[in-house]
């Protein structure tokens, strides 16, 4: 009888179902009480028992109430079953298990219910599961920081200690060792200053300002403002941009920073007389820019733990952040030591 009820009521509202089990509680016990009250006023026929005639208007409304009331509570048994289900269900959750799902339910208020709040906890769930990437990400972050601070402050102590022991022999030495001393500290505040963007961009909600830019006259603006380390690195940069404008919202001073960065990271390993390839175009609603050179880079000498630590993690860092605010994307590339930044074009003008 249960099969029954669950197969007629399923995904019904509860206001039907409850309506429908009436009806046919009604109805069992109408047609319960006309054959018992069939058998019963036969026997007494049969056995000239003339009590029972007398007292079978008393049993019929009894009778009929308790087949009605029977039928009722098992029509309406899955009802019952379907809230000690979400019950259960709910206290499971409550305990801390954000894994249970509720079951597949049978009326169709709490069949909806429980959608719902299974894709709540889908949400939930996949919402910790970021939370505690973001944190692994972020104590991976800060332990690079920590390394990368460590090499110039450690350089800096041994070279004032060395100070000390031969600042009076060779003056020559003395010299060199303060113009050591003066880089490292240099370094260290870069990295510092690196160190705060970053938390600024990462851990504090930055917003950016948007303006609708061509790019190709901010790619010369960007390359003006390199020519000063280029020379002093001994580099040159080869443009080669589309021939038409391309407009599309920017933080022009972020984004600036972020292709600064990523360009003194890539020619970090460079040596003299070498051509950087910059370029930019446009594939699949994405502009492109990318920076190509022929020569070892730092993603190349990753075997040379050193190599890395010198503040390009940090850098590398800011500039990601800046890129996924603007809605895009960056690749390093061991193919021609190539790095990649993909802007999508039909990105919304909303700062971030």
């Amino acid at each position: 009888m249960i099969h029954f009820p669950s197969s007629l009521f399923r995904n019904n509202t509860i206001r039907t179902n409850i309506l429908i089990s009436a009806i046919i509680s009604f109805l069992a016990g109408f047609f319960s009480t006309f054959f018992f009250t069939f058998l019963l006023g036969s026997f007494a026929f049969l056995s000239n028992i003339f009590f029972i005639y007398t007292q079978l208007p008393y049993f019929i409304p009894t009778f009929f109430l308790v087949a009605f009331i029977l039928s009722f509570l098992v029509l309406t048994h899955f009802i019952v079953k379907d809230l000690k289900v979400i019950n259960r269900s709910i206290r499971t959750i409550a305990n801390g298990d954000l894994g249970y799902r509720f079951p597949d339910m049978q009326i169709s208020e709490f069949k909806n219910f429980s959608i719902n709040l299974n894709t709540m906890l889908n949400q939930i769930q996949n919402e910790a599961i970021e939370h505690s990437h973001m944190e692994d990400a972020h104590m991976h972050l800060m332990k690079a920081a920590c390394e990368e601070l460590y090499v110039p402050v450690n350089q800096l102590i041994s070279n004032v200690q060395h100070l000390y022991i031969h600042s009076a022999k060779k003056s020559q030495q003395y010299v060199h060792l303060l113009q050591v001393i003066h880089e490292d500290a240099l370094q260290l505040k870069e990295i510092m200053d690196d160190l705060f963007e970053l938390a600024r961009h990462t851990f504090t909600e930055n917003r950016l300002n948007l303006i609708r830019t061509d790019l190709s006259l901010f790619v010369d603006e960007v390359i003006l403002g390199l020519i000063p380390f280029t020379e002093k690195k001994g580099i040159s940069i080869k443009k080669e941009t589309i021939l038409f404008p391309v407009y599309l919202p920017i933080d022009i001073t972020k984004m600036t920073m972020a292709i600064t960065h990523l360009f003194k990271i890539h020619t970090s390993n460079i040596n003299n007389n070498r051509v950087i390839r910059f370029t930019m175009d446009v594939e699949n609603n994405n502009i492109v820019f990318s920076m190509e050179n022929q020569t070892e880079s730092e993603f190349d000498a990753a075997q040379n733990p050193l190599m890395i630590k010198s503040h390009r993690t940090l850098a590398l860092s800011i500039a990601r952040t800046i890129i996924e605010k603007h809605g895009g994307s960056l690749s390093l590339s061991h193919i021609n030591n190539t790095v990649l930044i993909r802007l999508p074009l039909d990105r919304q003008g909303s700062p971030q």
